[in-house]
């Protein structure tokens, strides 16, 4: 069968490889149809609740040229459609945010996050350049205060009113606002105030439970323990509101990648080039109370070879496959993990994958990113 194809079509390119006691023919495609950029890990703001609160990674920013390189590589990709601006830093404390906008949106539509502390400086560039959305990160209703959370509350409220009123002010309907928002224990009773946000210009609001980085955090988490009263009341209100995306409070049998589904790779400030944001860098994590340390993942620097040749690795190919038909071990509702040696780390799991998603909270829905 292999064979048969293969004369079928010489000019496609295929990975066979052993699955379960058989063969299976995995064509490479240049699909890839979405970019996350973190164009630097640095940040103006040190939350309890961060990624960056637990590693110990040196910070930097991509420089303009690497970014130009980038989406010069990016071209390549006849299905390429969008460059998000995210990762794990504040994207618009890049000394070159607005030059890297621009570059970006020659050639696809681009989006961000932010936790608004800026948006007083770029609002007028960022609606002018035809930015596709911003997300602003947003963990309480003001005048409440969230202290694992991000800036001020009121602050952000303050940042996105400034955002539309520029919006009205220039005549643009880009770009669409959204707020996501990480629920707690400390902030979910401020779930059923989030459909007020359409009062000021908000147009989506993605709900994400915390991914816990220490036992400290870990206790604030509200996923396992099923919907509660305040969720639910949020959930009645939905239809006055925004377009909403919620999450799983429970784990759940079903598991989706949506960074492979949808076909994205996430490029780090230094040109490292991961398959999702929870690989992106080394940290520690909590799920249910037991410790996992994640560790990096790249399969390739751009600086050291070109996108196409990393996107269409063999093992980038096989894992992306693997994880989309969720061909992986399921560390986080094994009977086993507390003693396993796999389930420590992301390194590998008990199926021989490397790396490990067994334990993600993003494929389960418990986490969701823009």
């Amino acid at each position: 069968m292999i064979d048969k194809m293969s004369r079928m079509d010489v000019t496609r390119e295929y990975l066979a490889t052993r699955i379960n006691g058989g063969y299976v023919l995995l064509e490479k495609k240049l699909d890839l149809r979405r970019l996350y950029v973190e164009i630097t890990n640095r940040c103006n703001l040190s939350c309890r609740m961060c990624f960056r609160s637990s590693w110990e990674e040196k910070d930097g920013d991509m420089s303009l040229e690497l970014f130009r390189e980038l989406m010069s590589q990016a071209g390549k990709f006849p299905m390429m459609e969008e460059v998000f601006f995210g990762g794990i830093g504040e994207p618009t404390i890049h000394p070159e945010f607005i030059d890297l906008v621009e570059e970006a949106s020659k050639r696809y539509r681009v989006s961000f996050s932010t936790n608004g502390i800026l948006m007083d400086k770029i609002a007028e560039e960022i609606v002018r350049l035809g930015v596709d959305r911003v997300y602003f990160s947003l963990d309480c209703m003001p005048p409440a205060f969230s202290e694992i959370g991000h800036a001020d509350s009121q602050q952000i409220i303050d940042a996105i009113t400034l955002l539309d009123g520029v919006k009205e002010e220039m005549k643009s309907k880009k770009p669409t606002i959204g707020v996501e928002f990480v629920v707690t224990r400390e902030n979910v009773s401020h779930l059923p105030h989030l459909p007020e946000l359409r009062k000021i210009g908000v147009a989506e609001v993605i709900i994400s439970n915390i991914i816990p980085t220490s036992k400290e955090t870990d206790n604030t988490a509200i996923y396992g323990e099923g919907e509660n009263g305040y969720v639910d009341e949020f959930i009645r209100k939905c239809f006055k509101g925004p377009k909403y995306v919620l999450p799983e409070f429970r784990i759940r049998t079903e598991r989706r990648c949506e960074f492979v589904k949808r076909r994205s790779a996430v490029v780090r400030w230094d040109g490292s080039v991961a398959p999702c944001y929870r690989l992106l860098h080394s940290y520690k994590e909590y799920i249910l109370g037991r410790e996992v340390k994640v560790e990096s993942h790249s399969f390739g620097n751009i600086e050291e070879e070109n996108l196409e040749k990393i996107w269409l690795k063999d093992e980038y190919v096989l894992f992306r496959y693997v994880v989309e038909n969720s061909l992986y071990a399921s560390c986080i509702d094994c009977k086993l993990a507390d003693g396993c040696y796999f389930s420590a780390t992301t390194h590998s799991d008990c199926f021989g994958n490397s790396p490990s998603c067994g334990d993600c909270l993003w494929s389960r829905k418990i986490a969701i990113c823009p």
